[in-house]
């Protein structure tokens, strides 16, 4: 029963509010209701007798097969097919993997390997004792991933082209039934699919309807992340798993498959760590009771089966055009509240779909929950309280906003169903969103009486109205919800879009924008948001030294650092010698300054003006370079620095004042991190010649460039080789040793 609902209606537009009600042949996509597509089968040439085929992709994109039976080795061209011989000790063939220069060949007993040209025996690789091997796929070169199972555990193995183990291997958990393997196009990413062992939670989904997905890092073997997943009543857990050239993974069930799931697998190798999206993208059906035992995948997905080889199309349906297929919702229980007049007012449905495509839309009721669990009996037309049937008549889908009307219902608890039948050949339609508003506010109760005095024409002057309550309904909702939409830490970072398009997922950005920010579309969603909860700090404190430090820290997640010229030290300026040789002295020759730098720190003194071991002896340009120069220092990626700079910089344009100078020094994040300067990162020769030769550590790791990306400020010039001056009274009066 859903207890959770928004204002004076039930709301369905997440992936959360959907999975709270159950679906068939719709599948979960960015928070919308894809129906199920459907696949042209078209056989491949000369592959309907291929019966015990295993299909396989080379890294060129072109199909071969493998024939369990006689161990024969196969090549499809667009002109015919090619046998090109026989493969020894491949008998119990369960699986081919074809690499650059190799061919894997999983058998009931071990892994052979052999040439790819020649087709040569290499060598086989036995399971360790109590491993069986149950999966393999390739690593994006001549290497192997290996699926191993030990006892009820699952490991993850790989090979190199020699046969060698590379790498530690990767622990899966707990896994049951058929486990298969697929990989990235590039070997950046295996996902394993499994079934859920039952662990006997009585509200749990049985075993036989869960299964997972788990994403390993191709490049470090850790174990990235693992979705579970619950199949339809009437659909099997699929136990087969093929990866195409675009980094999508397909999944389907081995025998009777009626639907393929794909799946979007992307991997982001962040500052800190690296975070996989697993994110279902389309719902396909197999065209009649077409039975799969393997399959492959490259820019097209290939099924081999009892009926041969075939490839699977979504543009071309072969002949099976006059099937249709049937996508159905079904809400969980809605409770309303004691209200005016009757207890439910309408239902809103926001749908995509084109001509051809029949919309069924049916609602029945009870009085309590015990009435509304039977599904299958409820919805029959002898107890339904409202069924509503629509056409879709645009030849493109295109959106559109349809309202149900649940007037002169009085019973508390309802239920919707919702059913697309949909021709192979249409596109799939979606449903975006689904209200269910309660009590009954009708424009219909602000009329005079005598309208609704006649049920029969007031029940046509309410039908009249609904189209012009569900566009101001919407238009009130929106104005009502403006507060919460603009206020920082309840906006959301996105808003569902008006029309048949994306999302907008750039309100924080819109409202930073609003607020005078410069453009921030490119960032990171958290950076967005933590400026926008921080913005009205920051535009209070516009201009000072801690919030421009604040918008950095932001920014470049605390690799940063301000430097304000009033906050150095005051610089000691000696004269030279006078014309006996006399060295300046303490309050006479010497004078005091408010403002300067050190002039022979480098870094403090103007590259190219000032020579190093001299003095500048001129106090004013000196006080004029320093007076209010902005030294920023931030630590940027290699991969972001150029988006990053100029966002970086449009950002000092707003916080830094107009009349300040401002110095930007941009450095590697590792180098920002260790804190690298001249004294740790480069080495300097002495004055006196040495037989080994001057070492720089500049261009090794983190990198950087003298002047550029090293940190000058801290560089320490070496001690004079002369004795340091001391204070006393030998430099008050005209004494022999000399400050300088």
């Amino acid at each position: 029963m859903m207890a959770i609902f928004r204002g004076n209606r039930y709301s369905f537009h997440t992936a959360a509010q959907w999975r709270s009600g159950s679906f068939d042949n719709f599948g979960i996509s960015k928070d919308e209701l894809v129906a199920a597509a459907a696949f042209g089968i078209l056989p491949v040439a000369d592959g309907a007798s291929e019966r015990d085929a295993l299909p396989a992709i080379d890294p060129c994109g072109h199909l071969h097969w493998m024939r369990a039976g006689t161990s024969e080795l196969v090549r499809h061209y667009d002109f015919g097919n090619e046998t090109a011989g026989r493969l020894v000790a491949a008998v119990g063939a369960r699986q081919l993997v074809v690499g650059f220069d190799l061919l894997w060949v999983l058998t009931d007993e071990a892994l052979h390997r052999y040439a790819a040209g020649t087709r040569q025996y290499l060598g086989s690789i036995a399971p360790a004792p109590g491993h069986v091997f149950t999966s393999i796929a390739g690593d994006g070169g001549d290497g192997v991933w290996v699926l191993a199972k030990v006892g009820a555990e699952g490991m993850l193995l790989r090979y190199d082209g020699l046969g060698r183990r590379c790498g530690r291997e990767t622990s899966l958990g707990s896994v049951s039934g058929t486990t298969e393997v697929a990989t990235g196009p590039r070997g950046e990413w295996v996902v394993a699919l499994t079934a859920v062992a039952d662990a006997g939670d009585k509200g749990s989904p049985k075993s036989s309807q869960r299964w997972k997905l788990i994403v390993v890092d191709g490049a470090t073997h850790k174990k990235l992340s693992a979705r579970e997943f619950v199949a339809a009543p009437n659909e099997r857990v699929p136990s087969l798993i093929a990866a195409d050239t675009c980094g999508r993974v397909h999944i389907a069930s081995s025998s009777e498959a009626s639907v393929i799931r794909s799946f979007n697998v992307e991997l982001t190798r962040g500052h800190d760590a690296v975070s996989v999206i697993i994110d279902p993208i389309a719902l396909r059906r197999l065209p009649g009771p077409s039975a799969v035992e393997a399959i492959a995948a490259s820019d097209r997905i290939v099924i081999a089966g009892p009926n041969g080889l075939a490839w699977l199309s979504e543009t071309e349906r072969g002949t099976d055009d006059g099937d249709e297929i049937v996508s159905t919702f079904v809400t969980p229980i809605m409770v309303s509240p004691d209200g005016l007049g009757n207890r439910w007012n309408a239902a809103d449905l926001d749908v995509v779909f084109a001509a051809g495509t029949g919309l069924e839309i049916s609602v029945a009721v009870g009085r309590g929950p015990s009435e509304l669990n039977d599904i299958e009996s409820i919805f029959d037309d002898d107890r339904l309280a409202r069924k509503v049937t629509y056409a879709g008549t645009s030849d493109a889908p295109g959106l559109e906003r349809l309202r149900v009307l649940l007037d002169e219902l009085p019973e508390t608890h309802l239920r919707m169903r919702i059913r697309f039948r949909t021709p192979v050949t249409a596109t799939p339609p979606r449903l975006k969103a689904l209200n269910v508003f309660y009590p009954e506010h009708s424009y219909l109760e602000f009329l005079p009486a005598i309208y609704r005095e006649n049920p029969a024409s007031a029940a046509a002057l309410r039908r009249f109205l609904a189209p012009v309550e569900g566009l101001f309904d919407e238009i009130d909702s929106i104005i009502d919800g403006l507060p919460g939409r603009i206020d920082p830490h309840t906006a959301p970072p996105s808003l569902p879009a008006r029309n048949d398009e994306a999302s907008l997922p750039t309100w924080h950005a819109f409202l930073l924008r609003w607020l005078g920010f410069p453009p921030v579309e490119t960032l990171g969603a958290d950076v967005v948001a933590a400026l926008l909860r921080m913005a009205p700090e920051l535009l209070t404190g516009r201009g000072t030294l801690a919030t421009l430090q604040q918008v950095l820290d932001i920014l470049t997640n605390h690799h940063a650092s301000v430097q304000d010229s009033a906050a150095l030290p005051s610089p000691w300026v000696l004269p030279r010698q006078d014309a006996f040789g006399r060295g300046p002295r303490l309050g006479i020759e010497t004078l005091v300054v408010a403002a300067g730098a050190n002039p022979l720190r480098l870094g403090h003194a103007k590259l190219g003006k000032a020579r190093l071991n001299d003095w500048c002896f001129d106090p004013v340009p000196l006080m004029e370079a320093r007076n209010g120069e902005i030294t920023i220092t931030v630590g940027l990626y290699p991969d972001d620095r150029e988006q990053m700079e100029v966002i970086i910089r449009s950002f000092l344009a707003l916080f830094v004042p107009a009349h300040c100078r401002m110095r930007l020094i941009v450095v590697p994040v590792a180098q920002w991190q260790r804190g690298l300067g001249i004294e740790t990162g480069i080495e300097i020769a002495a004055d006196e010649d040495r037989p080994a030769p001057i070492r720089s550590r500049i261009s090794e790791e983190p990198g950087g460039r003298l002047g550029s990306t090293t940190n000058l400020g801290c560089w320490q010039l070496p001690m004079p080789a002369f004795p340091p001056a001391s204070l006393d009274r030998t430099a008050i009066v005209n004494g022999p040793q000399p400050l300088n």
